[in-house]
């Protein structure tokens, strides 16, 4: 309703905070709730108290109020219809306007039997002015809905950045030296691969891929978990020292949702490289590094977002 003022119809000033408007509103009730018998009207405006504190109290409900409380002062359409706080006066109104309107059906009843009829000039003439009014009203209040919808801001769509490429520990992984005896894994682009290049099965478990010599090994553990929806295929590769070239020392498989435990990793930079099965994509985590002569557990969460063709890095 446009002419619905809550802070009016609980009798405090307008903006007034939540802390005066809940004490408006307890005084009221307990004023109406101590009425043996309330009148039709003081019913109606009961509820009216009741809905405007419900709007009052909730925050982003009060600040909607106020901004169009604020256009409407600006635009001097401001009219507050207070509401008397003395509810025995109240029924005693409402009993006498009562009394009123059944005197005034009364009479025109009796005024139609004898044939008193209003002029028709005047008809017309409550009409037009009727019209009029209605016009001007409906002209103002579409000019303050008009403010309101520009004074509205729109939110900015949320852009998701764009993944950040991690760097390699050798730009051109396709060289970096295997120090395992393993065919090269290019079979494993292939769609629905479920054997090895060797014929037996793929794991079904995650696992380090048998019968690969594990050199170099160490007191830490690299914990690599899979939350995507496809199987992966793993390297961790290593480089020992800043002047050594970095190699592979790990081949593994983890299925979807799986978790795979390497352990006796030796110290090192490392960056673990992994190959969707489902669609062959291919992520690289950032580098990380066990200390020298520490036993570390480390965690990677296989969730890297920039993508590399397969045959990039593998």
């Amino acid at each position: 309703m446009n002419d619905f003022n809550p802070y009016a119809v609980l009798n405090v000033p307008d903006f007034s905070d939540i802390t005066t408007v809940e004490q408006s509103y307890l005084k009221l009730l307990d004023q109406y709730q101590n009425l043996s018998k309330p009148s039709t009207k003081q019913a109606e405006q009961f509820n009216r108290i009741q809905d405007a504190y419900d709007m009052l109290s909730l925050p982003t409900e009060k600040e909607l109020i106020d901004n169009n409380l604020k256009i409407t002062k600006a635009h001097n359409l401001d009219i507050r219809i207070e509401h008397p706080d003395n509810l025995m006066d109240e029924t005693l109104k409402d009993q006498h306007e009562d009394d009123v309107e059944r005197e005034l059906n009364t009479d025109k009843t009796m005024g139609v039997s004898k044939n008193k009829k209003m002029n028709p000039f005047v008809t017309v003439a409550l009409a037009v002015s009727v019209f009029f009014a209605g016009s001007f009203i409906y002209g103002k209040l579409a000019q303050n809905e008009e403010v309101v919808a520009k004074n509205e801001v729109k939110p900015e769509p949320v852009v998701e950045a764009a993944p950040i490429r991690p760097a390699l520990l050798m730009e051109d992984a396709t060289q970096i030296r295997n120090n395992v005896l393993y065919p090269d894994p290019s079979y494993l682009q292939q769609k629905d691969i479920i054997y090895a290049p060797d014929g037996s099965p793929f794991p079904l478990e995650a696992m380090v891929l048998p019968n690969l010599p594990n050199s170099n090994d160490g007191p830490s553990t690299i914990i690599v978990q899979n939350p995507r929806e496809t199987a992966i295929f793993g390297k961790t590769v290593v480089k020992y020292s800043s002047i050594a070239s970095p190699i592979v020392n790990r081949y593994f498989y983890i299925p979807a949702k799986g978790t795979l435990h390497l352990f006796n990793m030796p110290s090192g930079s490392y960056q673990i490289m992994v190959m969707t099965l489902t669609t062959p994509n291919a992520y690289a985590s950032p580098v990380f590094t066990i200390a020298n002569a520490t036993n570390q557990t480390v965690v990677q969460l296989a969730d890297w977002k920039f993508a590399f063709q397969a045959s990039s890095l593998f």
